[in-house]
């Protein structure tokens, strides 16, 4: 929202220096339509939204889950209920992902094919006595894994993404959808990271688009100069 204020203000003034005479108010005019629509719209929601406790609009949150954390899948539903104030805040997908659970819709339009993850634990097939703990971008697996050993995730393997940081003990396979690691020879732990490698080329777009934004800002001033 702060962004969009920002450049609104740059191009009324860039529209203020480049119109005169008879066009003169057109800036004005947007200027005055801005504001009011953050004070009939755009206010009204953040005021209402701050004014709401963190525990009624969410519930769940601070909540300890029970099981491990990422240890089940559970799929959020199509719409968040209503609250008792008859309140909506769009966040169907957080009071499961604030009990620990993986939630393979959260961000899907209800328009897309419904591919995504069954629901049930996350680890399918293991060996006995395995512990998995699952974080963000890591997967860390300890306990007796050997060769015949095979451990199957309701991960989905991304290609170019998920990759065991030792390659030597494990590698992961695509099993109907979801991750297979196939273990190559005994090993007491293994862990996985997931590293897209566009992390840097994303922010090497962001940068040239934000200097070629700039540069343009200067050469439209200096040609009205």
């Amino acid at each position: 929202m702060f962004g969009v204020a920002l450049a609104a203000g740059g191009t009324l003034a860039v529209l203020r220096e480049k119109l005169s005479g008879r066009l003169a108010w057109i800036p004005i005019a947007i200027a005055l339509a801005v504001v009011s629509e953050h004070c009939f719209v755009v206010w009204p929601i953040w005021s209402r939204v701050f004014d709401v406790p963190v525990t009624e609009a969410y519930p769940q949150w601070g909540s300890v889950p029970e099981r491990p954390t990422y240890s089940e899948v559970h799929a959020a539903p199509p719409f968040q209920d209503f609250s008792a104030a008859r309140d909506m805040y769009n966040s169907r997908m957080l009071p499961l992902l604030m009990a620990g659970y993986v939630v393979p819709n959260a961000y899907t339009a209800l328009t897309l094919p419904p591919v995504r993850l069954s629901e049930g634990p996350v680890v399918r097939e293991s060996p006995p006595g395995l512990r998995c703990r699952i974080g963000n971008h890591t997967i860390e697996l300890e306990g007796d894994l050997r060769p015949d050993h095979d451990v199957k995730l309701a991960i989905r393997p991304v290609r170019h993404g998920w990759k065991v940081d030792d390659r030597s003990c494990a590698r992961i396979e695509n099993h109907q959808g979801e991750m297979k690691i196939v273990m190559l020879k005994p090993c007491d732990r293994v862990r996985l990271s997931f590293r897209s490698g566009g992390e840097i080329a994303y922010w090497i777009v962001a940068a040239t688009g934000l200097a070629a934004s700039i540069a343009l800002i200067r050469i439209s001033r200096r040609g009205s100069d």
